[in-house]
C-alpha cells in the first residue's frame, strides 16, 4: 500500500513522494513520470536513489508515513513533513532538501502535540485573504493550516496559525479542532423504506450548507437490469442514458440537493444497480442538468462506477453541500464527484433536501444522517 502526495517542481515537473510499507519498516520514496511529454502521465517510475527518507533511530519505524506536498521557501530549500508519533506525542517531522533527492531531518518537528496519537495524512498549506496565491511566504500575513488524521479514532483535525520562517515552525492560534465541530442540529432517519416513485423531504436542516451521510442495504437484487457493454469504461454515457426519468428495477434512487420547493431546480446525486457477468455493477451519477434556471452556467452530468458488493456492504453515500459546491463520496470514497452549481431559487433558506426513489423496487435507507453546518473559523 502506498500513500503520499504530489509536488509540482520547477518546469511543471511533477513528483510523487510516497510511503513504502514493509512488515518492519516504513520509508519514503519518490516516483516521477516515465515520459514527461505524455499529457496523461500514465506511466511512472521510481527513482534509483530510493529510499530518500528513512526513519532515524529515535523514530518508530512503523509509525512514519504519509509525506505531504513539498514546499520551497525563498532560501531555495525544499521542505516536506512526515507524520509520526513518539511517547503519545503526535508530530509532523520536518525534512529539508536542496535538490529534492537528498533529504535531511531537521532537529525539531514542524509542530507536535501531546496526547494526540499517531498523525496520519498530515497536510500544511497557506490561506490568503485577498487573492488566489498558494506560495509559502511567511512574511505576507497569510494564515496557515496544519491538518492531520488521528490514527486511533480516525478523526480529522486541523489547526490555524502562522508559519515562523526563522525557526521553521508552525505556531498555532489554538489547538486542534475536530472537523465534526462544524456539525450542528443533527437529523436522522432509520430503516426508512422508500417505495418506487416516492420523494420525501428531509426537514429541519440548513439544506444550503449541510453534511449528509446515507447507508442503503439490500436483501435481494435478482431482478437488476442488464448492464450494456457500450457503457464499459464510460460511466458518463451510462448516466446520460439512464437519467432520472428512466425508471429501472433498482434506481435511480438517491438525493435531490439544493432543490427548490417546487423542484424547478435541483442537483440529483443517485445510484443505479445493474447486473453483468455474475456480479452487480453500481453506477453513481451527479446530475446538474436541472441545477439552475439560469441558462448561462454549464450543467453537466457526471458519472462513476463503484467496485462495491451492495448485498454484503450496502451502498454508502456522503454529500457535503456548501451553497454552490456539492461534493459526493460514494462507497466510502471509492467514487468522488465534485460539482459547482448556481441555483437561482434554491438558495439559503429556500434550499431543500429530498430523498427519492424513481425505481420500481422499494429501497431501504438503513441510515440517513444529516447535519446543518456551522461556518468555519475565519483566518
Amino acid at each position: 500500500m502506498h500513500s503520499g502526495s504530489t509536488t509540482i517542481r520547477p518546469g511543471n515537473k511533477p513528483a510523487i513522494i510516497f510511503t513504502l510499507h514493509t512488515p518492519n519498516l516504513e520509508v519514503q520514496e519518490i516516483a516521477v513520470p516515465k515520459n514527461f511529454s505524455d499529457p496523461y502521465l500514465k506511466e511512472w517510475v521510481v527513482i534509483p536513489q530510493n529510499p530518500v527518507i528513512i526513519p532515524t533511530q529515535e523514530i518508530d519505524p512503523l509509525n512514519f508515513r504519509d509525506p505531504t506536498t513539498a514546499w520551497i521557501l525563498p532560501d531555495s530549500t525544499w521542505r516536506v513533513i512526515v507524520g509520526s508519533v513518539s511517547n503519545n506525542q503526535g508530530m509532523a517531522l520536518l525534512y529539508k532538501s536542496n535538490d529534492f533527492i537528498q533529504w535531511v531531518k531537521v532537529n525539531h518537528s514542524l509542530y507536535s502535540e501531546q496526547n494526540s496519537e499517531m498523525w496520519e495524512c498530515p497536510d500544511f498549506f497557506p490561506v490568503y485573504k485577498n487573492d488566489n496565491r498558494n506560495e509559502f511566504n511567511a512574511n505576507d500575513g497569510a494564515k496557515y493550516v496544519l491538518k492531520a488524521s488521528l490514527a486511533a479514532n480516525q478523526h480529522d483535525v486541523y489547526s490555524i496559525g502562522t508559519y515562523d520562517l526563522k525557526n521553521d515552525q508552525f505556531v498555532p492560534d489554538q489547538g486542534f479542532v475536530n472537523d465534526s465541530s462544524l456539525r450542528e442540529k443533527p437529523v436522522s432517519l432509520r430503516d426508512k423504506v422508500i417505495s418506487g416513485g416516492s420523494i420525501i423531504e428531509v426537514s429541519n436542516i440548513t439544506a444550503a450548507q449541510a453534511d449528509v451521510e446515507v447507508l442503503i442495504n439490500f436483501s435481494d437484487l435478482k431482478n437488476a437490469e442488464k448492464f450494456e457493454s457500450n457503457w464499459t469504461n464510460n460511466p458518463q454515457l451510462a448516466c446520460n442514458q439512464n437519467g432520472l426519468s428512466k425508471n429501472g428495477e433498482f434506481g435511480p434512487f438517491g438525493l435531490l440537493i439544493l432543490a427548490s420547493e417546487g423542484l424547478e431546480e435541483y442537483t440529483a446525486v443517485y445510484f443505479r444497480i445493474f447486473y453483468d457477468n455474475n456480479k452487480h455493477v453500481i453506477l453513481m451519477c451527479s446530475d446538474q442538468t436541472r441545477s439552475s434556471l439560469n441558462t448561462n452556467p454549464e450543467k453537466t452530468l457526471y458519472g462513476a462506477f463503484m467496485d462495491v458488493d451492495p448485498t454484503s456492504e450496502g451502498l454508502a453515500l456522503r454529500v457535503l453541500i456548501d451553497h454552490s459546491v456539492v461534493e459526493s463520496y460514494g462507497g466510502k470514497g471509492k467514487a468522488v464527484i465534485t460539482a459547482r452549481v448556481y441555483p437561482t431559487i434554491a438558495i439559503d433558506e429556500n434550499a431543500h433536501l429530498y430523498v427519492f426513489n424513481n425505481g420500481t423496487n422499494s429501497i431501504q435507507f438503513s441510515r440517513l444522517s444529516t447535519w446543518s453546518m456551522n461556518k468555519a473559523q475565519q483566518c
